[in-house]
């Protein structure tokens, strides 16, 4: 039992929101560590008795001011803190930041120190913590990174699209206990964020899902636990009657997530994919092009998908949008960027992406000259050679060489709107923070060149964490530079949404590569919360500690996670589990589990499997699953947290079986196969049977998920297969039954 029972916290008379926060969670804290009994004072405290904290260095208390004479306070960050005793005998210790947000990280250190940790979906206290101390402190700890950020993916089932308000104030606060200190909110045009009129024509609403609905019947698996809900879907928009409501919802749910960061002195960052407005625009655009209209046999092969709020890529028919010589398609873009900023003023940042799936509808040499004539890029830069040299690129020439056609045109007009016709003049912000988001790395020279002032160059190298991870020496010339520049790092991907994922060892490399070099930060993409948790506990420790390696992470965080009898066990699987999930991203069963599930059945049966690939990959989940039910053996602490890798392991194994059938199913019908057409008795009768198996081995995999659902994620993810794998099953094999 520890000798102290009671703790006083003080703060300065001037102290901010932050700080009173800062001093309310470390009463909480202590409270649940030690069930000490806490008192906040505010104001000048002469003198101290008994164990007591300083919050914040705002003091004019000579207790304080005379123990801190030492303390360099100019060389502390916004986000760098100290923790300073400052009088021995009766154990009193100051926390301050060099601002509120600081004071609020340095409590959340305090607490680490006496064997807290902290993940996104949960808190890791000890049943027995470190022995409460306040001697023998002084030390000043800045981060490696000024901008370490978190952007849960907000238009999807899985990720942050349905949370409520609430989801998002609890989710902000965890990142703050992991000392991240800024949340991204992708503000998509296929979402209900933005409100505007162009030319007399009226933003349409947009909705979440991409506009796809998920109903809750009789037949939906895990129904149970929706609470008698008709509908997935987000609690906040659901309230709406009509399109004029639902923007109106969704703008000031936005709104409010910026106010709450502020509050938690957090910083919120705006993504906003400049080049990409709303179908309905995209198709007006043909109307109001005052160029002539493209040529659609010039994309007859292009990356094109319609979902029923957003068209992906170029629509042979409709790509006049994409002509950024056209004035209207300046003035569209223009008109849309100063309506993002003039609506959240708040925001700390606005990251202008490009299109995911892009290419040009107007000569990209053309494009080059006028840059190349305005900023004198060559010799220097040959662009004829970057332009052919695909091979240090993830993608295949045609992507490759389409993406850097379609990013010469981003930075084309990005550089008319900002540089040359002053936009941000035109907003209620006209210092706001820029930054150039998703241009190909081998486009730097370019992007460099005419870089506005107050921005950043946010680099994507490739998806996930491995790609970046292998290709981090492309920043290294940036960062020699002294360019501002942020990496931007799938920690959780869409592309095998539903596999386990790790990648501690990956952000390591990334971590030791960059922090030496001064990066300015990273943003870090997820969309299935508890997926992301341990590698977001290890990249929130690795930027305070640069020289942190997965092996000593391992060892402080893993004992605590699933108990000290199954942490080796614990961390064989999942350094396996990174290596199967690095062979996954390479390529090999790419997209197996990417989350539009319907189109993948599709393909599947169409198009076949390769068999050896996934026995491979099979193989190794299955002794990660071995490695895992042995730490569930020795547990029993922290046993839920093992729970939930071997069923993440267990579906991923069943998932790949499924994958099968349908290339069984396929086979059975024949590649060919389009609804309607007719089957031999044989074939019907051996595809209805295929259905019957895939259909009840997608319902075990449903009801696996449902037995251990822990976070909203967890009902997205029973949502999206219902709706887009087990429905979808089910109504295919209806029509065949039909004939």
């Amino acid at each position: 039992m520890c000798q102290h029972q009671m703790l006083t916290i003080i703060l300065g008379g001037s102290a901010d929101s932050v700080e009173k926060y800062a001093a309310e969670e470390l009463k909480k804290y202590v409270g649940l560590l030690y069930g000490f009994t806490a008192e906040i004072l505010t104001g000048p405290c002469p003198k101290v008795a008994g164990a007591s904290v300083f919050i914040g260095h705002d003091h004019d208390n000579p207790l304080v001011s005379g123990c801190t004479k030492g303390v360099s306070w100019e060389v502390l960050s916004s986000d760098g803190f100290v923790l300073k005793t400052i009088q021995v005998d009766s154990d009193v210790l100051l926390v301050a930041g060099g601002s509120g947000r600081g004071t609020l990280f340095g409590v959340y250190e305090l607490l680490e120190r006496w064997g807290a940790r902290f993940l996104l979906s949960d808190d890791l206290l000890p049943e027995k913590p470190r022995p409460f101390r306040l001697t023998g402190f002084d030390e000043t700890v800045n981060p490696a990174y000024s901008i370490r950020a978190i952007r849960p993916m907000a238009n999807v089932p899985e990720g942050a699209a349905p949370w409520d308000l609430s989801d998002f104030t609890d989710f902000i606060d965890r990142m703050a206990r992991l000392k991240y200190n800024a949340f991204v909110f992708v503000v998509q045009e296929s979402g209900p964020w933005l409100d505007y009129e162009f030319r007399g024509m009226k933003r349409p609403a947009g909705d979440i899902f991409y506009g796809y609905r998920i109903p809750i019947d009789d037949d939906f698996v895990g129904n149970e636990l929706f609470g008698g809900k008709r509908e997935f879907y987000n609690p906040i928009l659901a309230k709406a009657q009509n399109e004029e409501e639902r923007k109106k919802y969704g703008i000031e749910l936005v709104r409010a997530i910026i106010r709450h960061c502020k509050l938690r002195g957090l910083m919120s960052i705006m993504v906003f994919t400049l080049l990409e407005p709303p179908t309905a625009f995209k198709h007006q655009c043909n109307e109001w092009a005052s160029l002539p209209l493209p040529d659609p046999k010039l994309f007859a092969g292009s990356i094109f998908t319609v979902t029923p709020t957003e068209e992906f890529g170029i629509n042979p028919q409709y790509a006049a949008w994409m002509n950024v010589m056209d004035p209207t398609v300046q003035e569209l873009t223009s008109h849309r960027l100063k309506c993002l900023i003039n609506t959240y003023p708040d925001a700390d940042y606005y990251h202008l992406w490009v299109s995911e799936h892009r290419a040009t509808v107007v000569d990209h040499n053309h494009i080059f000259r006028l840059l190349d004539d305005k900023y004198q890029l060559s010799p220097e830069f040959d662009w004829d050679k970057v332009f052919d040299d695909y091979t240090s690129s993830p993608f295949d020439r045609n992507r490759y060489q389409d993406q850097m056609k379609g990013d010469l045109l981003f930075l084309y007009v990005l550089d008319k709107i900002l540089n040359e016709d002053k936009l941000l003049n035109q907003t209620v912000k006209p210092n706001a923070a820029i930054g150039i988001a998703g241009v190909m790395p081998q486009l730097a020279p370019i992007v460099t060149r005419l870089l506005p002032d107050n921005a950043t160059f946010v680099q994507f190298l490739d998806y996930g964490s491995h790609g970046p991870a292998d290709r981090i020496g492309r920043m290294a010339p940036l960062l020699q530079a002294g360019v501002p520049t942020t990496l931007e790092i799938g920690l959780h991907d869409d592309n095998n949404m539903y596999f386990p994922q790790a990648a501690v060892e990956s952000l390591e490399k990334i971590v030791k590569a960059t922090a030496p070099m001064n990066m300015l930060g990273y943003v870090v993409a997820i969309w299935q919360v508890r997926q992301s948790d341990i590698g977001a506990a290890y990249l929130g420790r690795a930027s305070w500690e640069p020289n942190l390696t997965a092996s000593e992470f391992y060892k402080d965080f893993l004992p605590r996670l699933v108990g000290p009898a199954a942490a080796e066990d614990f961390e064989h699987a999942h350094r396996m589990i990174e290596v199967v999930d690095r062979q996954v991203r390479g390529g090999i069963t790419y997209g197996y589990a990417f989350l539009l599930t319907s189109k993948l059945i599709k393909a599947f049966m169409q198009y076949g499997v390769d068999r050896n690939a996934i026995a491979d990959i099979r193989r190794q989940f299955l002794s990660a699953l071995e490695a895992l039910r042995a730490a569930r053996a020795k547990g029993p602490a922290r046993a839920p947290y093992v729970e939930f890798w071997i069923k993440r392991t267990q579906f991923a194994i069943e998932w790949m079986d499924m994958v099968c059938m349908c290339d069984d199913l396929g086979q059975i019908v024949g590649r060919e196969y389009q609804l309607g057409m007719p089957l031999s008795p044989e074939q019907r009768r051996n595809a209805l049977s295929t259905f019957d198996e895939i259909l009840s081995r997608l319902r075990s995999l449903i009801e696996l998920i449902a037995s251990d659902a822990g976070h909203i994620g967890d009902l997205g993810q029973i949502a999206n297969i219902n709706q887009h794998a087990y429905r979808h099953l089910r109504e295919l094999r209806a029509a065949i039954e039909g004939q």
